[in-house]
């Protein structure tokens, strides 16, 4: 039987627990000097005038419980999906050297990825996660990684093609993670794949758990942020409108980044969609 994915961690966010940390993302910043015009934005954002930027919790919150109202629009949330974690290479920024990250030509870069690959046919709908990484309690740096969903089963020959579109870290102990969504956690896992909470991965060897080949074990904890991290991390984040981190395959945005509103439309001619669309958006499509 396929693994089935459905994360525990994708319990969505009430409007209360965004507000809050919001506030006290706000709090903090008003303690700063010299504040970058991003981070203002990012600090006078309220009800009415939202700053519609990528460090926002009250904006990334809106921005995420749109995109399974827009799969469902599309007819696309039925069927078979498959998740993938990716850790691909050339991704780490060292500490204080974040705002080198260009998130438009790591868009493009993966893009090409899909265009040259086996997916290129497929429905795929995911973002672009970070976390700061320690190996050791030494640090490694920011390190972007991939949370995609894939419009097709989880099979070997799958697993095979996504191994082969997206070249993978040698730093990472297991840079890819693949599985099937579970049946009805489709949503759940579509706003779990553009993250809203962001973490130091902390990796260390297990001597006494070893592989087969005798090397130790990496085992992987999730830690809170230090402050100095959380500051980069958010001023990097203010500087991108809100859905600079979404990854898109045969849809596209129908509104532009910082939009409030958010649409998909298809890039390719339905039928063409290899397990693509459903029956019922195809047949709504033709009667427009």
């Amino acid at each position: 039987m396929t693994d089935q994915l459905s994360p525990q961690k994708s319990k969505f966010e009430t409007y209360q627990t965004a507000k809050t940390r919001l506030k006290k993302i706000q709090s903090r910043l008003t303690k700063l000097d010299d504040l970058s015009p991003d981070l203002k934005k990012l600090l006078s954002c309220k009800p009415g005038d939202r700053c519609n930027t990528e460090a926002c919790p009250v904006c990334l919150r809106q921005f995420r419980k749109q995109l399974p109202l827009e799969a469902v629009r599309l007819g696309i949330s039925d069927g078979d999906w498959t998740a993938a974690s990716i850790i691909p290479a050339d991704m780490v920024y060292p500490k204080g050297k974040l705002r080198d990250a260009d998130l438009k030509a790591i868009r493009k870069r993966v893009s090409k990825w899909m265009d040259r690959s086996k997916l290129s046919d497929k429905v795929v709908i995911g973002g672009i996660d970070i976390s700061f990484n320690t190996r050791s309690n030494v640090p490694i740096g920011w390190q972007l990684h991939l949370y995609l969903l894939i419009k097709a089963p989880c099979t070997e020959e799958l697993k095979q093609q996504i191994r082969k579109a997206f070249p993978a870290s040698i730093e990472a102990p297991r840079p890819y993670r693949i599985k099937a969504v579970a049946s009805g956690s489709f949503k759940r896992v579509l706003t779990y794949s553009y993250k809203s909470g962001f973490y130091c991965r902390s990796q260390f060897e297990k001597s006494d758990w070893l592989k087969r080949d005798g090397t130790p074990r990496v085992k992987t904890r999730s830690l809170s942020l230090k402050s100095e991290q959380e500051l980069e991390l958010l001023g990097w984040l203010a500087e991108h409108a809100i859905g600079s981190r979404l990854i898109l395959r045969n849809l596209r945005r129908a509104t532009p980044p910082g939009c409030k509103n958010l649409r998909f439309s298809p890039t390719a001619p339905l039928g063409k969609l290899d397990d693509g669309l459903s029956p019922r958006s195809k047949g709504r499509k033709r009667r427009r």
